[in-house]
C-alpha cells in the first residue's frame, strides 16, 4: 500500500487570513534583512516583534489542523507545540536582551528551543503510521536505511564545526551547541525515513515538510559557523532560514490528505534507493580513512550498511518465497488441470454407467416376459414329450424344441448378469467355508512375495448371504490389499462370533449374534481424507489402473446382506476392513437343487393355490401341477389369491405364487397369508426379481424356482416344501 493525495480540506476564513497576514510579515522581514529597507530603525521591530509572531502564528494553525483532523490529532499537536515553544525561546530572548540581561549558554531559551527536535521528530513518526496501514518489514527498513544515511552524512557535516567552535568551552557550553546539530540529525534522519516508508512518493504535504526541516538544518550550521567565526549578526538571512521552516510547517499542515490506495508496479526498482543511501553510508566509512570523521559519523554510517544488509537478506527471502508461492501457484494449477480433466472423466464414467443401467433395466424386463415365453414352450414342451413318447420322430422334434428353449434360457441369464434385479439366491452360509474354498484361488492371485494367512473361530455360526458374492467381497478385499503391498507383506482372513455389533431381530424382542470377517494387511496404509471416500463409487487412488468399482461393490453386498463393513488405518501401517453380519434366523430358504429327497411319507396329491398374472403361464402350471396329481385353484391376481384363502386357509397343502405380479408382489402375498398359518409352505417363482429372495425373512418353509424351469423340478420343490419339519435339519441352497 502507497499513499496518495485524494482530497483537501476546506480551510477556514480565518486561517487563510492568518496565512495571508505571516505571508506578508516573513516576505517584509527577508526584504528588510536582505537589503535593509526601512533602515536600522525598524532592526528592532523586525528581528524581536515580526520574528516572534511569525513562529507563534505557524503554531497557531498546526494546532487548528490538529482540532479538526482527528485521526492525526497527536502528530499535529505535537508539531505545533514544538512551534510553539520555539516561540516562546524567541520571546523570552527579545524580553531579555529588551530588559538589557545577557543569557547565559545554556539558557532558559535554550531549552525551549531545542525541545522543537524531538517533538517534531514525533509528529513525523506518528504521520508515518497514520498514513501508512501495511507493517511491512521492508519498508521500514528502507526508512531505517535513509534515516541513518542523512543522519550520518549531517553529522559528518555540521558536527566538525561545532566541536571546532566548542574546544575551549566548559561541559554545559559544549552539549548545548552540540544539541543543534543533533537535532538537526534527527530531524532529516526522520524525514528520510518516512520518504522512504512512503516508497518515495512525494506530495505537497511531505515536500513542505521536508522543505521545513532541510531549512532548520541549514540555518543551524549556518549560525555554527558564522558564530565560530564571529561573524553572526541577527536579522538576517539566517534567521529567515528558521521562519521559513516554520512556515514550511504551517503549509504542509493544510495539504491534501493522503490515503492508502493500492502500490503501483515499479517494485524490480524497490532495492536503488536503499542500495544508494547505503553506498552514500559506505563511502563515508571510505571516507573515514582520508579525514577522522566524528564518532557519531561512524556509528550512523556503520548502522546504515548493517541495515542495508538487513534489506538485502530481506529481499533474498522475499524472492524466495514468491519463488515458493509460484511453484505452489503452478502446482494448484495443474491440480486444477487434473480436477478439470478428473470431472471430464466422471461425466463420462457417468453416462456410462447411466447407459449401462438403463441397458440392465431393460435387460430385465425383457427377461422377464422372455422367461414367462420360455416357460410355456419349454413346458409344453416337456408335457408333449410324455404324449408322443411313442412316435420317434414327434419325440425328436419336441426334443429339439426344448433343446432351443434351453439355449434362450442361457442367454436370458447373460442379460440378466449385467441387470440390477438379477436373482441373488441367498442361503446360509458358513464363512469359513467361503474363506477355504476361495483360498486356492486367492494365494495364486497374491503371488510369491505376498503371504496369506487364515485365521478362522471355531463354532462360526452362520449367516445369510450368497455364496458367490461373499466369495467376490473376499478377492477384491484380498486384491485390493496386495496392491497396497508392492514390496510384499502378509494378508490375513479372519473370523469370529460374538455379540459384536447387536442389531434387534425381526420381532425386536431381541438381539442376535453377529459375525465378524476382517481382511488386515501389512501395506502402505490409507490416508483420513481417501478413507472418508473410499466406498465412493469410481473413487480410485490407482489412476488409470482402477476402476473405482472394487470396494463400492463390496460395500454394496455387504450392506445388502444386512451387514456393515468399516475401514481402520493408518498411514504406513497397513488397513483393516472388518465386515460384521447378523447370524441366520433358524428360518432357512430352500434353493431348487438342494431339496432334501422325499421320505416314503411324503404327500403324493397335494391342495395347491397358484398366483400367476400370466394367462399362459397360468394354464401351463395349472396342466402341469394336475399332470403331477395335485389339486389346483388358480387366482390370476394377489388380490384373488388372497379372497380364496382366507375363509379356508386348511383347504391348501402349497402356496405357488409369481414373484412380480400387479398391484402386491408374491413376496407380500405369502407374508400376508402367513400372518394366519406361519408353517405355510411356499414356492416362489420367477425369471426376474429387484433384490434378495429371502429379503421379507419370512419364516417357514420357502423354495425359489427360477424361470423357465422343468416340470420334474416343479414336483421336487413342492414336495420338498410340503415335507419340511421345522424341528428336522435346516434346508439350504449353495
Amino acid at each position: 500500500m502507497v499513499l496518495r493525495p485524494t482530497h483537501t480540506f476546506g480551510v477556514p476564513r480565518g486561517v487563510r487570513l492568518l496565512y495571508a497576514t505571516l505571508a506578508v510579515l516573513f516576505a517584509a522581514y527577508v526584504a528588510h534583512a536582505v537589503t535593509n529597507i526601512g533602515g536600522d530603525g525598524l532592526d528592532n521591530l523586525f528581528e524581536n516583534w515580526v520574528s516572534d509572531a511569525i513562529p507563534v502564528g505557524c503554531a497557531l494553525i498546526c494546532f487548528v489542523r490538529s482540532w479538526r483532523v482527528q485521526a492525526e490529532r497527536a502528530a499535529w499537536a505535537l508539531l505545533g507545540l514544538g512551534v510553539a515553544l520555539w516561540a516562546c525561546g524567541d520571546i523570552y530572548y527579545s524580553l531579555s536582551l529588551a530588559s538589557g540581561v545577557a543569557l547565559p549558554i545554556p539558557s532558559f531559551a535554550d531549552a525551549l528551543w531545542l525541545s522543537e527536535y524531538p517533538l517534531s521528530a514525533l509528529a513525523v513518526l506518528f504521520l508515518m503510521r497514520s498514513r501508512h496501514t501495511g507493517d511491512d518489514a521492508r519498508v521500514w527498513l528502507d526508512g531505517s536505511i535513509a534515516g541513518l544515511a542523512i543522519s550520518a552524512a549531517s553529522a559528518a557535516i555540521l558536527l566538525p564545526t561545532v566541536l571546532g567552535a566548542s574546544g575551549h568551552t566548559y561541559t554545559a557550553e559544549f552539549l548545548t551547541n552540540i544539541a543543534y546539530p543533533v537535532g538537526d540529525m534527527i530531524l532529516l534522519g526522520s524525514i528520510g525515513a518516512a520518504m522512504a516508508v512512503r516508497n518515495w512518493r512525494l506530495t505537497r504535504m511531505w515536500g513542505t515538510l521536508a522543505l521545513g526541516f532541510v531549512a532548520f538544518a541549514i540555518s543551524d550550521g549556518m549560525y555554527l559557523i558564522q558564530t565560530d567565526r564571529g561573524t553572526y549578526v541577527e536579522g538576517t538571512i539566517i534567521d529567515a532560514g528558521w521562519l521559513l521552516g516554520g512556515l514550511c510547517f504551517a503549509i504542509a499542515a493544510w495539504q491534501p490528505v493522503d490515503q492508502p490506495v493500492e502500490e503501483g508496479g515499479q517494485r524490480r526498482f524497490a532495492l536503488l534507493l536503499p542500495s544508494a543511501f547505503g553506498g552514500m553510508a559506505l563511502l563515508l566509512l571510505v571516507w573515514d580513512h582520508f579525514e577522522r570523521l566524528t564518532t557519531a559519523a561512524l556509528l550512523l554510517s556503520s548502522a546504515s550498511v548493517i541495515a542495508v544488509l538487513a534489506r538485502m537478506t530481506l529481499a533474498l527471502a522475499e524472492n524466495l518465497r514468491m519463488v515458493a508461492r509460484l511453484r505452489q501457484e503452478a502446482q494448484e494449477l495443474s491440480m486444477k488441470n487434473d480436477e478439470l480433466l478428473e470431472v471430464d472423466k466422471l461425466k463420462e464414467d457417468l453416462r456410462l454407467a447411466q447407459k449401462m443401467e438403463a441397458l440392465g433395466q431393460l435387460a430385465g424386463g425383457v427377461a422377464h416376459d422372455f422367461n414367462n415365453l420360455l416357460t410355456v414352450v419349454s413346458g409344453y414342451a416337456a408335457l408333449l414329450r410324455a404324449d408322443v413318447e411313442n412316435d420317434s420322430d414327434a419325440t425328436r422334434k419336441v426334443e429339439a424344441i426344448v433343446a432351443a428353449a434351453e439355449r434362450a434360457n442361457d442367454l436370458t441369464r447373460q442379460l440378466l448378469s449385467i441387470s440390477p434385479g438379477q436373482v441373488v439366491q441367498t442361503s446360509q452360509l458358513d464363512l469359513n467355508e467361503s474363506a477355504l474354498d476361495t483360498q486356492e484361488l486367492i494365494a495364486s492371485a497374491l503371488g510369491d512375495d505376498i503371504r496369506l494367512a487364515l485365521s478362522l473361530a471355531d463354532d462360526l455360526p452362520p449367516i445369510r448371504a450368497d455364496a458367490g458374492q461373499i466369495s467376490q467381497v473376499l478377492v477384491n478385499l484380498v486384491l485390493n490389499a496386495r496392491d497396497a503391498m508392492p514390496q510384499g507383506g502378509v494378508v490375513e482372513i479372519a473370523t469370529m462370533s460374538g455379540h459384536i455389533d447387536e442389531r434387534p431381530d425381526a420381532s425386536g424382542d431381541e438381539t442376535r449374534e453377529s459375525v465378524r470377517l476382517t481382511v488386515t494387511d501389512t501395506g502402505t496404509g490409507i490416508d483420513q481424507e481417501t478413507q472418508a471416500r473410499i466406498f465412493e463409487p469410481f473413487f480410485s487412488t490407482k489412476g488409470k489402473d482402477g476402476t473405482g468399482l472394487g470396494l463400492a461393490t463390496v460395500y454394496g453386498i455387504v450392506e445388502g446382506s444386512g451387514g456393515s463393513i468399516t475401514v481402520d488405518s493408518t498411514v504406513g501401517h497397513g488397513t483393516t476392513f472388518s465386515l460384521v453380519f447378523p447370524a441366520a434366523s433358524s428360518a432357512p430358504l430352500t434353493v431348487l437343487g438342494d431339496a432334501p429327497s422325499v421320505g416314503a411319507d411324503a404327500p403324493t396329491a397335494l391342495r395347491v393355490l397358484l398366483a400367476e398374472d400370466e394367462r399362459i403361464v397360468r394354464e401351463l402350471l395349472v396342466a402341469q401341477l394336475e399332470s403331477l396329481g395335485h389339486q389346483v385353484v388358480a387366482a390370476p391376481t394377489p388380490a384373488r389369491a388372497c379372497e380364496i384363502y382366507e375363509p379356508h386357509p386348511e383347504d391348501f397343502d402349497v402356496l405357488v405364487t409369481d414373484v412380480v405380479m400387479p398391484g402386491i408382489d408374491g413376496w407380500h402375498l405369502a407374508k400376508l397369508l402367513r400372518a394366519g398359518r406361519p408353517d405355510l409352505p411356499v414356492v416362489l417363482i420367477s425369471g426376474y426379481t429387484d433384490g434378495a429372495v429371502d429379503t421379507l425373512d419370512m419364516g417357514g418353509s420357502t423354495a425359489f424356482l427360477q424361470k423357465p424351469f422343468s416340470i420334474d423340478a416343479l414336483a421336487e420343490s413342492i414336495e420338498a416344501v410340503a415335507a419340511y419339519d421345522p424341528s428336522s435339519a435346516l434346508l439350504s441352497a449353495s
